[in-house]
């Protein structure tokens, strides 16, 4: 009878022992954080991984809105001298009234690259029908204060590519989109936003990263 006790008793031991070891066991795995898959961290194919860009200093905040104000006011001085050098073209107008939006609206930049490149002459008397070359500075001007406000807003990269259809307008009307990207000034950008893939967007406009 003692022997049955005995062993009775190392049976609930080792019940015991195993239910602890569950209990420990179901713990652990309830620690464990779970990572739901969202569009911000699943990896897409031909995408690079984006990482949080570093806190900016108020020296850095103050450079970066210097340089894109200074950047601003050079669209602005491109499309000032077109204005006058084509005797008001509504184009060059549109294209002013554009930048001053200061919005980042790819349907209507689409709208006036189309424009543009049609380069339907003006019924306004003095207005002069724009050259090759005044084309390229507005679309330039256009273009690059778009990237501007994606590339200092954000880097949304669907509105990056919102930009397509416009630069095979551009391509189309053959001019050449190597000027346009140039014009960008693309080193001013990197020193300010380090976080903007430069090799993407140059991809983007003129389709080679070299």
């Amino acid at each position: 009878k003692k022997d049955i006790k005995e062993g009775i008793v190392e049976k609930k031991k080792d019940h015991q022992a195993k239910t602890i070891a569950a209990d420990k066991k179901i713990k652990t795995i309830a620690e464990v954080p779970v990572i739901k898959k969202t569009a911000d961290n699943v990896s897409k194919p031909g995408v690079k991984d984006r990482q949080t860009p570093a806190p900016q200093s108020g020296t850095d905040l103050q450079q970066k809105a210097k340089t894109v104000n200074a950047r601003f006011r050079k669209y602005k001085t491109t499309v000032a001298e077109t204005i006058e050098h084509s005797g008001n073209n509504t184009l060059a107008i549109k294209t002013d009234r554009f930048i001053s939006a200061h919005q980042a609206d790819a349907v209507k930049l689409e709208t006036l690259v189309k424009e543009i490149t049609g380069n339907e002459k003006s019924e306004l008397k003095g207005t002069k029908k724009l050259t090759k070359a005044q084309q390229l500075h507005l679309i330039s001007a256009a273009i690059c204060f778009y990237l501007d406000k994606i590339s200092f807003n954000g880097k949304d990269e669907s509105a990056y590519n919102q930009l397509k259809p416009s630069i095979a307008l551009v391509k189309k009307a053959g001019l050449d989109v190597s000027n346009v990207f140039s014009y960008w000034t693309e080193e001013e950008v990197a020193k300010v936003e380090p976080g903007t893939d430069i090799s993407f967007v140059k991809k983007l406009i003129t389709g080679s990263k070299k």
